[in-house]
Parts: structure tokens; sequence; C-alpha cells
């Protein structure tokens, strides 16, 4: 990873915290609605399009964050939410079905980033699952590419650059299933699907420009629990 992504992930954390509880609520409210709808368009059991959530909220950015970050554009969980789904598509994949906007309301009492306009920290996914029973195993830098499968019923979310090991270019966080033998990318926009194991998945996002930065292997263990 080097110092670049350490440093990125460090500035992750250090910006993460809460929304106001009004905010949450209010925003758990519409989104609940709007997860009705979408639901009802938008067929399949995973979330794959993450531009299609523009109904939906997470967090809050003035019109001057807005002009800065998003080209004057009003902030939706469509440009901030990508570690939620991550989160959604890996509990999908470890069989425990939770919704998408209770994971956005839990995540923006513990771990959104800048008020959203950064996302979500990407520590904070490791604590969500911990804190829920899971064992996850961090892979950074070198141990990266030591990333192996041993058939154990893993979900994988990986955090990576966009292109090259570029902060400016921003990131992007995903999650990799297994199906059968072969391991599937979710929400990451690429034709080529599904890999032969988990390291080739994650290394072939953008076009291969990509250079991920932050890996967590999540198993389920039999005293993991999730309330749905």
């Amino acid at each position: 990873m080097g110092i670049i992504g350490a440093c990125t992930i460090q500035v992750f954390h250090l910006l993460a915290g809460r929304l106001k509880q009004e905010t949450r609520e209010s925003q758990y409210r519409l989104n609940r609605i709007a997860w009705r709808e979408y639901k009802k368009k938008i067929p399949g059991r995973y979330l794959e399009n993450q531009p299609a959530l523009t109904g939906f909220l997470y967090g809050v950015a003035g019109k001057n964050a807005c002009k800065i970050f998003f080209k004057g554009l009003p902030l939706t969980a469509a440009r901030n939410s990508c570690e939620v789904i991550a989160t959604y598509n890996a509990l999908l994949a470890l069989g425990d079905e939770k919704s998408y906007p209770e994971i956005l309301y839990e995540y923006s009492g513990d771990g959104i980033c800048f008020n959203g306009i950064f996302g979500t920290d990407p520590l904070a996914i490791y604590r969500y699952f911990k804190e829920r029973g899971y064992e996850v195993t961090e892979y950074r830098g070198r141990k990266i590419e030591t990333l192996k499968d041993e058939d154990d019923g893993a979900a994988y979310i990986y955090t990576a650059f966009n292109r090259g090991y570029n902060p400016f270019h921003m990131v992007h966080t995903l999650c990799v299933t297994r199906e059968g033998d072969s391991f599937r990318v979710h929400n990451g926009f690429i034709e080529k699907n599904p890999y032969p194991d988990p390291l080739t998945a994650l290394k072939a996002y953008n076009g291969g420009m990509s250079r991920t930065i932050y890996v967590l292997k999540i198993r389920k263990n039999d005293t993991s629990s999730v309330h749905v």
C-alpha cells in the first residue's frame, strides 16, 4: 500500500464521525420510502448500480461543498455510499440480509466521513463486522498479494484508488463474493465478470488502473449475529 495508501486510510479515519440524530432519523425515514420504490423498479439480489441510488440520502453538504466536490450537484447516496453498498452485498453473501436504509442509518451514526462528503471510513467497515461477531481479516500493503480463498464461505470488501496510487482520483469500495468456483465483483462496473480468484477480481476494477489499498476478508462465525 505504501505511505500514500496508509495516509489516505488514516485521513478517512480522522474525518469519520456521526450525523446529528435528527438528521439521521429524517434521512432514515425518507430512505425507507425510497427503498420500497427502488425494490419495485430494479430487480436483482445485490446492489450493483450505485448511480441509480439518487433517491437516497447519506450525509449533508452545503452549496459550496457540493460545488467543490460534486460539480454543483446535490449530495446523494449515488455519490458516496459505495462502502455501505459493499457492506450490504457482503451481508447478503454471508446469509444475513439487511435493508440498505438500515445500514445507511448505522454508518451515519458511526463511520460516516466528513458528513458524508468522503463516504465512509473503511476502518468503520472492519469495526461494523467485528462488533457483530464476524471473523474479519485485514490485508494491507504487500499482504494483499497473499490473499487466497480457502473455500470457507468468505466475502471480501476492498478499497482502491480509482487510478494508480493517486488520492486525487478518489477511492472506490467494492464487494467480491464467491459463486461456485469463481468470484464476482459487485458495484464495480466490470464487464468481464466473474474471475477465478479474489485477487484477480480486485485487480480488475477500472481496467486494471486501480490500486487496492485495503482489503477485508469476512467470514461468518457460528456466534455471528445480525439483527434484521
